[in-house]
Parts: C-alpha cells; sequence; structure tokens
C-alpha cells in the first residue's frame, strides 16, 4: 500500500491518547481510534507538496485513521496501491546481515508511476496458515516505511550510491541493480557529467528507481 504524504496542513493538534510505541521511523498506531482530530501543523517542515489523492480533511471520517507520522494522521482512503509499478507481493529472503541471520522482504523491481511524497506499509502475512474453514489470510504484523519523493524529469537531482544493505543483499545472491557511486543529473551538452552505468547481478534493462 502507498501513501501520500503531505505536509500543507495548517491548523495544530495536541498529541492523542492511546498510542501504540512510536515506531522507528516515528509512527505509531491509535488504540482505540480517536472519535475527533484536528490537523496537525508540519510534521516535516522539509517535505513540502501539494496534497496527492485522498488527502485527509476535517471531513474524512476519523475512523479511517491508521495510523500517525508524529501528530499527522494517515488514513486508509489516501492509499494509492494503482500508482505502483512492479511486484507488490515477494517472500522472503534468508540473509546474514551484520552478523544476524535474518529475513528480508525485497521489492527489487517497485517504482512511483506519480510525483509527490508519499510512505509504504508492508504487511506480513503467512501463506500456510490460513483460518479453519477460511480462504483470508491473516496479517501477522504491519510497518510503515520512511517518506520518499518521486521527481519530475525536470526537477530530478540524480540517484545516489547504493546503501550497504543494498549491496550485501546483492553479496547473498538477490537480484539488485547496484550503484557503487553517486549519478548526478547530466547537464545539457555535458557528457563528461554522466557517471558509468550501475554494475549489478541482473540481466535486462537499467532501473531508474533504488531498491531501498
Amino acid at each position: 500500500m502507498m501513501i501520500p504524504y503531505s505536509s500543507s496542513s495548517q491548523a495544530t493538534s495536541s498529541t492523542q491518547p492511546g498510542y501504540n510505541q512510536m515506531g522507528p521511523h516515528g509512527y505509531s498506531v491509535p488504540v482505540p481510534a480517536p472519535f475527533s482530530i484536528t490537523i496537525p501543523q508540519q510534521p516535516h517542515d522539509q517535505i513540502a507538496h501539494k496534497p496527492g489523492p485522498g488527502f485527509y480533511s476535517p471531513a474524512n471520517n476519523t475512523y479511517d485513521i491508521v495510523a500517525y507520522a508524529g501528530n499527522h494522521p494517515i488514513t486508509e482512503n489516501s492509499k494509492c496501491t494503482n500508482a505502483l509499478v512492479g511486484q507488490t507481493f515477494v517472500q522472503s529472503c534468508k540473509v546474514k546481515y551484520q552478523g544476524r541471520r535474518s529475513l528480508m522482504f525485497v521489492f527489487a523491481d517497485l517504482a512511483v508511476k506519480i510525483e509527490g511524497t508519499f510512505i509504504l506499509r508492508y504487511r506480513v502475512f503467512d501463506i500456510f496458515s490460513k483460518k479453519y474453514n477460511d480462504n483470508q489470510l491473516a496479517i501477522q504484523t504491519e510497518c510503515y516505511g520512511g517518506a520518499f519523493r518521486i521527481y519530475s524529469t525536470k526537477d530530478f537531482p540524480g540517484l545516489q550510491a547504493s546503501t550497504e544493505l543494498t549491496k550485501d543483499l546483492a553479496r547473498w545472491g538477490v537480484r539488485l541493480n547496484i550503484r557503487e557511486s553517486e549519478r548526478k543529473r547530466s547537464k545539457k551538452g555535458d557528457r563528461d557529467s554522466v557517471s558509468p552505468p550501475p554494475a549489478g547481478t541482473g540481466k535486462g534493462k537499467k532501473r531508474a528507481y533504488s531498491s531501498d
């Protein structure tokens, strides 16, 4: 699931009671859902763009709130999963990272078709643990990723070098594109500013988006 992340709200709000413990990116889940809420101030001043489809407004039902980024409500109806391109369901990979054996879910070819700032919601299912007499899969757990921005071609600043985690996953045989150095946007008429193509384990076309 992908949710637009906007900071254009102007009203203030105090912290709502009943939060779960904050996650790694500052997200919390309301327990139970609040009966009323006002729009908070901008949670991240460095993020500023027009609200995307389904942006939260006072008219929206507060029971639609699934989590908070700080004091900022994230609503179920703001999701725009249809803007995602690539594989949205993956199996876990067993790797060793930072000296520990881990199960990781790698979305290597995931991309976004529209501009804006978004967050991703991740959900884990066990396909072998269906409920009795029910074909529906229970959600084992879920979490939210950090906010990221999708640029237009005109404003695109370039691609950063791959993270150590991405390189580690590639060493374990996960098919990923690897960039050893930053790829800056080439200027018109300046061919020297283009970095060499990324070295990866996969074949085929180069992808324009990082895997993490």
